[in-house]
């Protein structure tokens, strides 16, 4: 993406004390009618709760911080950590929108005590300039520019020099040590869009203010370029895709404002194919692909509403439909500002039926068949590598989605913890391919690393039928192997809706092949066959080859309670062990029951 880097910044008038509040809002800000809008009455009803006790500043201690490192459970400091900067927002919020003025003092020492921390880091990102610290140092600033013309001089001159310490001196000097600074990941953009807004807020020597901005598009020309592939996807999934485009976004538009409409980060055909990401991600209303480390996605209605403003793309928008979560990103002020400003508080009640989607370069396909009287079904599926952002050992891993509810899952992200950002991060079963839809051959699960990896061989598509092919035996550290090709099949047939085949070629007869499939739906087992439970619908599993092939069921309750999962997982398998051949198939059949069908 080619950016305009503007050698020289021309500072907006400094007393005109409402120039950051219009420079959100794009027109000339009007609290009184602001506050009418249905965004800000929810908003500000959600937050009135956290002003019962604004007294009682939450504490991040010493001693919780370091707690982290020996219970290996992030949320003994981090709880607190949100909470304090959830009662800031909130005080802010009615001090702009509701003349609260006796919230001032609040406000002062609330802002002391953040400028207070030792770190603005938290325990699992211990980085000298990380995602809460550069959050932080974003969420102070805007803080203090709206409110300047109340706020103490001591306050504000404070949080400009704790700014000048932790943020800009070793972003200027030490950028080359930053990890995230020219990464291919979310990290990259929330770091320095953080930074390069409060760059635009508080840097008053044009000069340095130049060198940031250059600095902060330099990083954010390489996010664009490799957090994303050449279709727009992200292997990082639908949550990550969100973190990093939400502050992106926020400094494109400042950004936009003092260059005067020169510089428009959101203008090209690349952020557009981007934007559509979610569309092509989604399953059904409020589900989607649940690849990577997934947890159930709040789109922040704010935010993704300017983007879909600036791409003119009428099917995200659309998906603010999904939105149910007032407090989701309350403890990120300019996000909560945002969802006031550029939301009109409306879900939207258009939604886009979702189509067949192949991102070749992302490796995932996503294809839908209609199936008269009971609904849309939807398969997803993905090849790729074992090295991806935020990885899972989940190459041939697919779902299968019928009439709004996932009958056969990928199982999304395990429980974020000290250990699951580590090596043994494949220890967890969300997290290696025992815990996916792929076949366990010889006792072997899936490889770690680049190097294990698939390929959508093919994806056909007509009225009558959708097949996907995908090559992916070299996603097992296994010499013995030289084929493995599944083929996925989905037919507007309820009595025939979906067959999976995976045909194996090895060099020398196996021991044992066992194949998966997981869900969090109830399962019964009969024998020959198994039933998966819905709501309307039973998914019925029959294997067709090998003759004589029994499932069994592994409720997966221990597992999905130490990864705090609301559901528990199951896995559904059938084991080859004898007679085993150099090449052999192994075909399930699947089709749709009527609940009063059900055995």
């Amino acid at each position: 993406m080619k950016i305009l880097i503007p050698p020289q910044m021309q500072l907006l008038p400094k007393n005109n004390s409402n120039f950051l509040f219009d420079d959100i809002y794009g027109k000339r800000a009007n609290i009184r009618e602001i506050k009418k809008t249905l965004s800000a009455k929810m908003i500000l009803k959600e937050t009135g709760k956290y002003l019962i006790d604004i007294e009682n500043i939450p504490q991040t201690s010493y001693g919780l911080f370091q707690k982290y490192f020996s219970t290996n459970k992030r949320g003994d400091y981090e709880k607190p950590y949100h909470l304090k900067r959830t009662k800031l927002t909130a005080a802010v919020l009615h001090f702009i929108f509701y003349n609260r003025k006796d919230l001032l003092n609040n406000i002062c020492d609330y802002i002391c005590s953040i400028c207070e921390e030792t770190t603005w880091a938290i325990p699992a990102h211990p980085e000298k300039i990380g995602l809460t610290s550069a959050e932080t140092a974003l969420m102070l600033a805007e803080i203090v520019k709206i409110m300047e013309s109340y706020l103490p001089k001591d306050i504000i001159n404070r949080v400009e020099n704790e700014i000048d310490t932790r943020i800009f001196i070793p972003y200027l000097t030490q950028s080359k040590d930053l990890w995230w600074y020219k990464g291919p990941n979310n990290w990259n953009s929330v770091c320095n869009s953080c930074i390069g807004a409060v760059f635009l807020y508080l840097e008053k020597d044009e000069k340095r203010l130049a060198k940031g901005i250059g600095m902060v598009l330099e990083g954010l020309k390489v996010y664009i370029d490799k957090a994303f592939e050449k279709d727009g996807g992200t292997t990082e999934g639908l949550n990550y895709w969100q973190y990093g485009l939400l502050y992106y976004v926020i400094f494109s538009e400042l950004l936009k404002k003092r260059t005067k409409g020169k510089t428009n980060l959101l203008s090209s055909n690349q952020i557009k194919q981007i934007s559509e990401f979610p569309f092509n991600a989604n399953l059904s209303p409020g589900n989607f692909i649940t690849f990577s480390d997934y947890n159930n996605s709040h789109f922040l209605p704010g935010v993704i509403s300017k983007l879909a403003e600036q791409t003119k793309s009428k099917q995200l928008i659309n998906l603010i439909s999904t939105f149910n979560n007032l407090e989701y990103g309350l403890s990120k002020f300019p996000i909560a500002l945002r969802n006031i400003l550029w939301w009109d508080g409306k879900k939207t009640s258009k939604y886009c039926i979702p189509h067949d989607t192949f991102l070749p370069k992302t490796e995932i396909v996503k294809t839908i068949v209609n199936i008269n009287n009971i609904g849309r079904s939807v398969l997803a599926v993905k090849a790729g590598n074992n090295n991806e952002n935020h990885n899972h050992n989940d190459i041939g891993s697919f779902i299968l989605h019928i009439n709004g509810e996932t009958f056969l899952c990928d199982p999304g992200s395990g429980l974020y913890t000290r250990n699951y950002f580590t090596s043994r991060r494949y220890e967890n079963i969300f997290a290696n391919s025992f815990g996916h839809s792929v076949p366990v051959i010889d006792g072997q699960l899936q490889g770690t690393g680049k190097n294990y990896l698939g390929k959508i061989l093919s994806f056909k598509s007509d009225k009558n039928e959708k097949q996907i092919v995908i090559e992916f035996a070299k996603a097992y550290d296994i010499a013995n192997i030289k084929s493995l090709r599944r083929i996925l099949t989905l037919k507007p047939d309820k009595n025939n809706i979906m067959s999976l085949k995976d045909s194996f070629v090895f060099k020398r007869i196996p021991k044992k092949i066992e194949e998966s499939l997981v869900t969090y739906l109830p399962v019964k087992s009969h024998g020959s066959s198994v039933h998966i439970l819905g709501k309307e619908n039973i998914l019925e599993l029959m294997v067709k080859e090998p003759k004589g092939l029994r499932f069994s069921i592994t409720i997966l309750k221990k597992e999905s309670m130490e990864n705090s999962k609301p559901i528990t997982l199951k896995r559904i398998t059938c084991i080859i062990k004898q007679p085993l051949k150099k090449e052999l198939e192994i075909k399930i059949l699947m089709r749709i029951l009527p609940k009063n069908e059900q055995i």
